[in-house]
């Protein structure tokens, strides 16, 4: 079942799906209406999880199950994961590439993205700094998700590709 942001339990467990282009804003209200949908009819083991979903940023479908409700089961989260692949087929995007990170400017505030291994020449031409903003999509709580899902690469995990 479909619930807001604020009334997640800090510790809910968080899925972050980027997307391999920014949804245009048609696609984003889409997107938002099919995550509804989904959200409303997802179970673990026949009873109603309480979760939460939304585009972020226009390129990260995030969702969110409070499992202090009810624990997520596997059968629950493949069924996640086969949403995300119908949504990937429907919008033309890839949600599961894991080599690529989007980063954002902290002054212009423009999002980008590039390859994993690339972020060391970015670094060394000055496209980006270790200022920049990076996206950690492997936060696992509602709380990481609100304090330390964006933070400069200097501080992140990506920085072990410099």
């Amino acid at each position: 079942m479909f619930v807001p942001f604020d009334q997640l339990s800090e510790y809910a467990r968080v899925w972050i799906y980027q997307s391999s282009r920014p949804f245009t804003d048609l696609e984003t209200s889409n997107v938002q209406s099919d995550l509804r949908a989904f959200l409303n009819a997802w179970t673990a083991h026949n009873v109603a999880l309480l979760a939460y979903g939304d585009v972020w940023h226009d390129r990260f479908v995030v969702l969110m199950a409070d499992e202090s409700h009810r624990e997520a089961s596997g059968c629950s989260v493949d069924r996640s994961v086969h949403f995300l692949e119908d949504l990937e087929r429907k919008y033309d995007v890839s949600l599961f590439e894991r080599k690529t990170v989007v980063v954002k400017n902290p002054d212009s505030g423009e999002m980008t993205s590039m390859d994993l291994e690339d972020l060391k020449n970015n670094l060394e031409n000055g496209s980006i700094s270790l200022k920049t903003l990076v996206f950690d999509n492997l936060i696992k709580t509602k709380q990481q998700f609100k304090e330390e899902w964006m933070k400069p690469l200097e501080e992140s995990w990506h920085i072990r590709f410099i």
